[in-house]
């Protein structure tokens, strides 16, 4: 039913695109194009932005500093042009048909007090933050969130199989990096290490990450960083536009259609509203020698959304849903150890069948559900105050495979409902002096189904509130820009479990702390800038972190929590201390011509440091299965992110990424497990603009290295000469590797409407390699060779 529901959406969609060429006659199809120079030496200016207020629509500029927006109707228009280290300029245009525009930019000594793009609620921070380029999105198209994120330095994925990924942000994921989607905070049950966020990326228009430690201003789970999930400004203007998005992949069969339509009233100007809708379905990965039996996956989700806005007040309401159903590794569930042995040594997943898009036990199905409703006023001498209801339901189900017809069962369901509720006061520039005053508040809770599963749940009941309260005030003198800022927050856990006697036990923990922050950002000339931020965060244990227990399906490992592993002694929730972190960023920025740099380092310190440690092996009644213990330490990150680009010509450039970590147990003078090996990038692309009927063409070559990882611990094989206490892992680390990738893509006018086309070839060589940062890398490699196809059709204008 839901997949029918969906083919009928798509099918409006594409009656809706029909009649909106039908009715280009009435001239609101008008296309503006553009180039952005620099006013001295009429070079082009790249990532400018570009924004019309009466359309509340943008842009920013390509490589070649060109824009194109469509859906114009003739009419007098401001247009409103920011970049970085020049003159804003606001020029006015009468438009009456299509024709290319050229503007001048002057450059300006002064540092820009702040950027902000009308209808981008979120000021330009301190903070180091990188943003997903418009030819990145195209080239993620199709992918998870957090294989498109991995194109950012200083963010790699944790993986488990094909079908699972999560970003790591220097070094650290899963509930120390924050996730905003839409402005909401994501809470599904993203402690587990193969749970991937449950958002589809086609929902946005831009995916930003910020690498620094940002409690202040988001909350205790942003001590690793804020993953940015923002969808476009809703339209304000009369007229219908859209987008369909095509994607067939080689190496699993998947297929994915995604679609969004959207328009603004004709009557009451401010209204709009937004329709979008995506579907995947994947069969079984092919890794280079052999095919990956039950990694397939099928996906549906929807999201609608409207809103009203004008020059005082605005308000929005936004609804999404997720599902998934996808397959674990056939080969990742064991029976007996000489079983686990054999799949280590042989490098040869255990079970291998013909290619299917069947999903089989072992797998997971998920659902999420998200509501948010907005209402800001702008109060004259005050500021801008904005209210924002957050309301989720997830639902996760993790089937096994069981023993007397049982299968059709989960082996875990849990039901988890979110509750979030902020305020925010941005207040009037009071002299130089800027910032915002915030409330937060959340409440959770978590239900096991038992009677539905038969079995003790990994994780018990529990009952989360929290609420915090925080201010950050930044100024800019001259070249120097200033930003502090502090926070309080609180948060109580409610527990209820069964311990192994079946009898009822309850806990109760209070958690409570202070983060803070400053940051400098200094222009030392029209070239250079440099960001550095000091900022310390807290974290308090997690639910699983404390009450683990039993066996993790999805990834075929035991787990067990702190309170669960020091059993039978009655210890509490605040028996065990709050992560304590200190972590200092330093960004340097260098633009010129043809060249710009951006290279990050940084220091995290970790007190009390959480994390999973192998620790022995278990025979159950399901299974052999390795058993991963939680402990607490002193943990210390640094690393560099490092980023250049270099224009050889007008149409060829260079782009090389780097992005190195290393991490310590200063407590045990240990290595700690999963922390992602030294990755390099290096891009070769060659541009023109036309040949035929194809315009801006682009063809390029890509060659990703990644190092052996030899700051871990040793292998199972050397176990018995491990002194106690050591870390170790089940396997040996998996060699280096380097990865040759080819794509091309061009755009295609037809009429009015524009066809983008992207080619892509990924592991051109077909490689076979695992990853140090996959669950899996124990049973099975990577996937190999894949051919990816992207057709992107809009009409009626852009976002």
């Amino acid at each position: 039913m839901k997949s029918i529901i969906l083919f009928f959406l798509i099918i409006f969609v594409l009656a809706v695109s029909a009649l909106a060429q039908e009715i280009g006659g009435s001239n609101c199809n008008l296309v503006l194009k553009g180039i952005l120079l620099d006013e001295k030496t009429k070079n082009p200016l790249a990532l400018a932005a570009i924004w019309i207020d009466t359309l509340n629509r943008g842009t920013i500029t390509n490589d070649d500093g060109t824009f194109e927006i469509r859906g114009f109707c003739p009419g007098e228009f401001v247009i409103d042009i920011h970049y970085l280290g020049y003159k804003e300029l606001q020029q006015t245009v009468m438009f009456t048909e299509d024709q290319p525009y050229t503007f001048f930019l002057e450059q300006e000594s002064k540092v820009l007090d702040e950027i902000t793009v009308l209808g981008v609620q979120e000021a330009k921070p301190i903070q180091p933050k990188v943003t997903l380029s418009a030819s990145e999105m195209m080239r993620s198209s199709g992918t998870s969130l957090g294989e498109s994120l991995q194109a950012l330095t200083g963010v790699t994925m944790l993986q488990t199989g094909p079908t699972i990924s999560k970003p790591v942000i220097h070094g650290l994921h899963s509930n120390r990096i924050l996730i905003l989607n839409n402005g909401i905070r994501q809470e599904g049950q993203q402690w587990g290490s193969e749970h991937a966020p449950e958002i589809d990326p086609f929902i946005a228009t831009e995916l930003s990450v910020i690498k620094g430690a940002e409690s202040v201003r988001y909350g205790a789970d942003a001590i690793g960083g804020v993953v940015l999930v923002e969808p476009a400004p809703l339209p304000e203007a009369q007229g219908l536009s859209g987008e369909l998005n095509l994607v067939g992949i080689s190496n699993n069969g998947m297929v994915v259609l995604s679609s969004w339509i959207e328009g603004g009233s004709a009557r009451l100007k401010g209204l709009g509203w937004r329709l979008q809708g995506t579907l995947k379905k994947a069969g079984d990965a092919q890794a280079a020698d052999y095919r990956l039996t039950n990694t397939g996956l099928e996906e549906l989700n929807f999201s609608a959304a409207t809103g009203f806005h004008n020059a005082t007040w605005g308000a929005d309401l936004f609804y999404s849903y997720f599902s998934t159903e996808l397959g674990i590794l056939r080969s990742a569930h064991v029976g007996n150890y000489e079983n686990f042995i054999t799949s280590i040594q042989t490098q040869k997943p255990r079970y291998e069948d013909p290619f299917s898009y069947d999903i089989n036990n072992p797998k997971q199905k998920i659902s999420h559900q998200l509501l948010k409703a907005s209402i800001h006023r702008q109060f004259f001498d005050v500021g801008k105050i904005s209210l924002t209801y957050g309301g989720q339901f997830n639902n996760r189900q993790e089937f096994d495979i069981r023993r007397g017809g049982r299968s059709d069962r989960p082996a875990l369901l849990m039901e988890l409902g979110t509750s979030t509720l902020d305020a925010v006061l941005e207040h009037d520039a009071i002299g130089k002096l800027n910032g915002e005053i915030g409330l937060q508040g959340m409440f959770q809770k978590n239900e096991n189904d038992v009677v539905e599963t038969g079995t003790r749940p990994l994780v018990p009941n529990y009952k989360n509130y929290s609420g915090g309260i925080y201010i950050i005030e930044n100024i800019a003198l001259d070249r120097l820009s200033l930003e502090a800022g502090l926070r309080y927050d609180f948060r109580t856990l409610q527990v209820v479990r069964r311990d192994r006697e079946n009898e009822v036990k309850r806990y109760s923990g209070n958690f409570n702390n202070v983060s803070t922050t400053v940051g400098a950002s200094y222009q030392f000339s029209d070239h250079f800038i440099l960001q550095t931020t000091l900022a310390t965060a807290w974290r308090p244990p997690n639910i699983n972190e404390l009450f683990s227990e039993g066996v993790h399906h999805a990834i075929g490992r035991i787990e067990e929590g702190l309170i669960i592993k020091a059993e039978p002694n009655q210890l509490g929730i605040n028996d065990f201390d709050t992560e304590q972190a200190l972590k200092w960023i330093n960004t340097l920025t260098y633009e010129t011509g043809p060249l710009s740099v951006e290279a990050s380092v940084y220091y995290n310190y970790i007190r009390n440091f959480i994390y999973l440690r192998p620790t022995n092996t278990r025979l159950t009644i399901r299974g052999f299965f390795p058993v991963f213990q939680y402990e607490q330490t002193a943990a210390e990150f640094h690393g560099l992110d490092l980023r250049a680009k270099y224009n050889l010509t007008s149409s060829i450039f260079y782009e090389g990424k780097a992005s190195i970590v290393r991490a310590n147990d200063k407590k045990k003078s240990d290595e700690l497990i999963f922390i992602p090996a030294d990755r390099f990038t290096h891009r070769l692309e060659y541009g023109f603009k036309k040949a035929g009927a194809f315009e801006d063409i682009t063809i390029s070559t890509t060659l990703t290295t990644v190092s052996k990882q030899r700051n871990a611990p040793p292998s199972l094989e050397d176990f018995y000469t491990i002194p106690e206490g050591r870390s170790f892992d089940f396997a040996p680390v998996p060699d280096a590797y380097q990865l040759v990738g080819f794509d091309a893509g061009a755009t295609v006018a037809i009429g009015k409407q524009t066809i983008n086309i992207g080619f892509e070839i990924a592991n051109l060589f077909n490689v076979a390699y695992r990853d140090y940062m996959n669950n899996f890398r124990y049973y099975a490699d990577d996937p190999g060779r894949n051919f990816i196809l992207r057709l992107k059709y809009n009409f009626g204008g852009t976002r």
